[in-house]
């Protein structure tokens, strides 16, 4: 994962406002040296060269927090967690943990079933997936992106101390709304995404069935493929092609964040088929640009949109709903109104960061006067 589009903007959002935070009691620590080479201008940015497990399955923050923790008053991460990474989390340390959730991948890491053999292995990951929500209850709070985290989390971890954090650039919530401003390009062809990513919890190859009756129709089906599980990626290839032809076409690499919201503000249609909390800056932006989101009905969107109020378009009836009002363009400027699942600006990511400071100076002086 290109861990950057996370970094940049916290770092920035502490360094560059001294009028709100002081930079001198925040010291970002980073294993990746890409990263890192981005940031070293500033004092209190630092790379992590001691040797460790790199292999997928280990979580590159644990040997850094085991190893940094011990000085810190609060250690808020943002990385993938598995089981085995957890357990190696010292455990006097973990109440100082924040951590800025990843939803599904930490939740849902299952493989589609082909063979006897991978439904023994799923067998077994959901016996273990209950594991880590039992570890992370333990950590001081957990951060979110918005209101579809917020019903995970309860879900499946319980009650837990929670903070919004988003991350935005100055410039990431004003490129959003400039494009918006700017209108879709006017075209004859109706450009439909399906997914965010390469992993089958977008259910990439049922949604390609449910559109094959419109295959004949001018229409290009994209799909984003910058990141994923490989073989399925090709299965999904494949299945589009058969279907589609040359009208599937696959966006296979990381675009700049302007040119995504260039790209996403091309497509009339979404079909954003998950069912638990992820893609939710894709949502956010497609939602701030006023497109048609098809999402699953029993899945998270839906929790967090009948919460917010606004109606939904749902995967399971594109079979049955002819093309002209599938693609139609009949999502009203006011549909999403002021909704928690929209994108945030930069002065509000401000101000949650700097309550959410706030918030754990007090603790530290209310425990400090006990």
């Amino acid at each position: 994962m290109n861990e950057l589009k996370y970094s940049i903007p916290l770092v920035e959002l502490i360094n560059n406002n001294p009028q709100h935070f002081n930079a001198k009691e925040h010291a970002f620590v980073t294993a990746h040296r890409d990263v890192y080479k981005k940031l070293e201008h500033y004092d209190n940015v630092f790379l992590f060269e001691e040797n460790f497990e790199s292999e997928m399955g280990t979580c590159f923050s644990v040997p850094i927090i085991n190893k940094c923790g011990a000085n810190a008053k609060w250690i808020i991460v943002h990385d993938q967690w598995f089981l085995k990474s957890l357990i190696r989390i010292k455990p006097w340390i973990r109440k100082k943990i924040i951590w800025r959730t990843w939803g599904g991948a930490l939740f849902y890491n299952y493989k589609p079933t082909k063979t006897i053999l991978d439904i023994f292995k799923n067998t077994i990951k959901v016996i273990l997936n209950g594991l880590p929500p039992k570890i992370i209850k333990r950590f001081f709070a957990i951060g979110t992106a918005n209101i579809v985290d917020e019903i995970e989390l309860k879900k499946i971890v319980g009650n837990v101390k929670t903070y919004p954090m988003s991350y935005c650039t100055k410039d990431m919530y004003k490129i959003v709304e400039k494009e918006y401003e700017r209108g879709k390009e006017k075209s004859k062809c109706v450009n439909i995404l399906v997914g965010h990513s390469g992993f089958a919890q977008d259910n990439h190859i049922e949604n390609i069935e449910r559109l094959s009756d419109y295959s004949k129709q001018n229409i290009k089906v994209y799909f984003s493929f910058a990141y994923g599980e490989r073989e399925y990626m090709e299965c999904v290839k494949t299945k589009a092609k058969e279907v589609f032809g040359e009208k599937a076409v696959f966006i296979e690499e990381f675009l700049p964040f302007e040119e995504y919201v260039a790209f996403l503000n091309r497509m009339d249609v979404a079909i954003l088929d998950a069912l638990h909390s992820t893609a939710l800056y894709n949502l956010a932006i497609l939602m701030q640009l006023k497109k048609k989101i098809y999402i699953n009905r029993n899945g998270l969107y839906y929790e967090a949109m009948q919460t917010e109020g606004i109606p939904c378009y749902y995967s399971d009836e594109i079979q049955s709903t002819t093309f002209d009002k599938f693609a139609s363009e009949n999502v009203a400027a006011s549909m999403y109104g002021n909704s928690d699942l929209l994108f945030k600006d930069y002065e509000t990511d401000l101000k949650n960061w700097e309550k959410i400071f706030e918030d754990l100076n007090l603790i530290l002086l209310q425990n400090k006067n006990k």
